[in-house]
């Protein structure tokens, strides 16, 4: 992967860090306001672009894969990690799909939308992780979403310490290209100038 690439990949992956940790920042400040939207809204956006991050680090698809191998060894990011898991990655993979299934499983059962209450109390209704399409517990801060529960304080971390990695590589592609920008203006400034010798040289053996 030549430097202008990987740039436009870190570019996206440090856009999509922050999009997650100011989701999360929402997510906090909502709680504090018992926003219930808000709190739902900003823990669902936190796990969309996380899912990102992930998708471009960890790809599902085999043809991407060695993409995902050169920015993390990059990144110095181990193959294993908590962003890794396949959940954060596949998230909208075909996600048509996985609704319309969830729908045919829990039609004649129970479903639960954009609930905001410990899980112990819903499993005490009979109520399954998998019956959650969206709900959070407060006590523990796990979202669910489509059956699936994402620890968002695990999250906060992981994201954190990705983009701590990407910082520090964004910062030194940008100190490569900038050396490489002065490295070619002064290349063009040493042409322009034996361009100039040469053609006076040559204006001095006419006149002569």
């Amino acid at each position: 992967m030549d430097r202008t690439t990987l740039a436009i990949y870190i570019q996206e992956l440090n856009s999509q860090c922050g999009f997650t940790r100011a989701a999360l920042e929402v997510y906090n400040q909502s709680g504090r306001q018992e926003a219930q939207v808000g709190v739902l809204f900003a823990a669902q956006a936190a796990v969309t672009a996380a899912s990102q991050v992930a998708s471009i680090l960890w790809p599902s698809r085999a043809r991407s894969r060695r993409r995902g191998e050169v920015l993390r060894e990059a990144l110095g990011l181990p193959e294993k990690h908590p962003l890794g898991d396949r959940r954060f990655a596949e998230l909208w993979d075909n996600a048509d799909e996985k609704m319309d299934r969830w729908v045919d499983t829990h039609r004649h059962g129970q479903a639960v939308f954009d609930a905001i209450t410990p899980l112990e109390k819903l499993t005490a209704a009979g109520v399954t992780e998998d019956d959650l399409f969206r709900a959070l517990d407060p006590k523990t801060g796990r979202f669910y979403f489509r059956g699936q529960g994402y620890d968002l304080n695990a999250l906060s971390r992981s994201i954190a310490d990705v983009a701590d990695r990407v910082a520090r590589l964004a910062q030194q592609l940008d100190l490569e290209a900038r050396a490489a920008q002065q490295q070619a203006a002064q290349q063009a400034d040493e042409d322009d100038a034996q361009d100039d010798a040469a053609g006076g040289a040559t204006g001095g053996s006419q006149g002569a």
